[in-house]
């Protein structure tokens, strides 16, 4: 099925509860629910999936391709990039989207596919099955580690190093997104970066 690659990424959560692995009945109604609630959307160029100043109504997952999330300095205009995601990753603003107020992010999915369900719909299945809000706290747990280690980084590690962390665990990541944003990410000046891959 389509959804396999997220029902796997959710089974793979810490905190995933037993009651609904695929082996239990009610782990069947529960993966036949998601699969009737989610939409797909294919993406061949980059696309913004939300905008800063509008609120998070859908909670996306990278079936396939890449994505970011980054807002504008205020000073100097500039893209600061936060994350970037490779396949397959939970894409979410998560303050926004369980708080549904405006988001400061951009989220941008940069070539893939995404599939997507919205705030309300998820609500309606926390209600069929409750453990669900399981599931979502795990999800805001691991970006907020996500986010973490990779300020850890940028306050514990040389430039060189952090590039070459990101090339090591994200090949893919370094080789389709352009300079200035895997620099902004990195925390390093793009000419710096640069210098860095002609090594």
């Amino acid at each position: 099925m389509r959804t396999d690659p997220l029902l796997h990424a959710l089974y793979q959560l810490p905190d995933f509860p037993d009651a609904l692995r695929p082996d239990t009945e009610y782990g069947v109604r529960f993966r036949k629910h998601v699969d009737s609630l989610v939409e797909f959307k294919r993406y061949d160029h980059p696309e913004i999936l939300l905008s800063a100043g509008h609120r998070a109504n859908e909670m996306y997952f990278l079936n396939q391709g890449l994505a970011r999330a980054y807002k504008y300095d205020d000073r100097s205009g500039d893209e600061l990039t936060d994350f970037l995601w490779e396949a397959p990753a939970f894409v979410l603003d998560a303050e926004s989207f369980y708080l549904q107020q405006p988001s400061e992010t951009f989220l941008q999915v940069w070539e893939g596919e995404v599939i997507s369900a919205s705030y309300a719909d998820l609500e309606e299945t926390a209600q069929l099955f409750p453990e669900v809000l399981l599931l979502t706290r795990s999800v805001v747990v691991e970006q907020t580690k996500y986010y973490r280690q990779r300020l850890d980084n940028i306050r514990t590690m040389k430039a060189e190093a952090r590039y070459r962390t990101l090339l090591e665990k994200h090949p893919r990541i370094v080789q389709n997104f352009p300079v200035y944003i895997l620099a902004s990410f990195l925390g390093i000046a793009p000419t710096s970066l640069s210098r860095l891959r002609r090594r």
